[in-house]
């Protein structure tokens, strides 16, 4: 049996294979822990289970994929280390111009205003306050659980630790021992388009509360 890597290059060629290399694919997906576990969850009706079969394929190749990206992109702690080091090192550079007496130098207005854009921007963005920063895998696991029940399942996903969406999304996330319930809230905030609940005020009354923020969609 294929690696799961393997099946992943494979499935990357989708859009180029033929007719009869996409059910091999399919076929090969469907043999695989995480598939017969996500398959078992929302329990498609057969009419729909063709098309299921490749949104599900496609959802766990997806999934995997971004997680792959998000490891190979730098920390936030090493990304600000080497802003804060452009900074210090126009910071130097302004200061031996201001020495040589060229101070109204194009190029040193300019690289004045860039470390000013550095210092207001760069800086402050990777040093945002709060908890973790959100993992855009984990979202996507979660809308995409979402989806694919409201599609193909017998019954609508409800918000709840120990459901289906939550059961489901840990699945196509690829540990199952995840805690995705925070996305799952922040999924439905976002679909009702309320902001999330601020300390001293109840969930209730902060649905009632109107939002004019972006949302995200499928």
């Amino acid at each position: 049996m294929a690696s799961t890597e393997e099946l992943d290059a494979a499935y990357a060629r989708w859009r180029y294979c033929s007719t009869e290399e996409r059910a091999a694919l399919l076929a090969r997906y469907r043999a695989t822990t995480p598939f017969k576990r996500a398959w078992k969850i929302i329990s498609p009706k057969a009419e729909c289970a063709a098309d299921c079969e490749r949104r599900l394929a496609h959802a766990l190749w997806f999934v995997r994929r971004m997680i792959d990206d998000e490891k190979s992109k730098q920390s936030v702690a090493n990304r600000k280390k080497l802003i804060e080091k452009l900074a210090k090192t126009l910071r130097t550079a302004i200061d031996i111009t201001n020495q040589l007496g060229r101070v109204n130098d194009p190029w040193v207005v300019a690289t004045k205003g860039r470390l000013r854009e550095i210092e207001h921007y760069w800086i402050r963005a990777c040093a945002r306050k709060g908890g973790p920063r959100k993992k855009h895998s984990r979202r996507y696991a979660v809308q995409r659980a979402r989806w694919l029940l409201e599609k193909y399942g017998n019954r609508p996903p409800t918000r709840d630790r120990l459901g289906k969406w939550h059961e489901l999304a840990r699945v196509l996330f690829g540990n199952e021992e995840a805690d995705l319930f925070d996305y799952i809230e922040d999924d439905h905030r976002a679909r009702l388009r309320v902001p999330p609940p601020k300390k001293g005020r109840s969930p209730q009354k902060s649905i009632l509360v109107s939002w004019r923020g972006e949302t995200d969609h499928d």
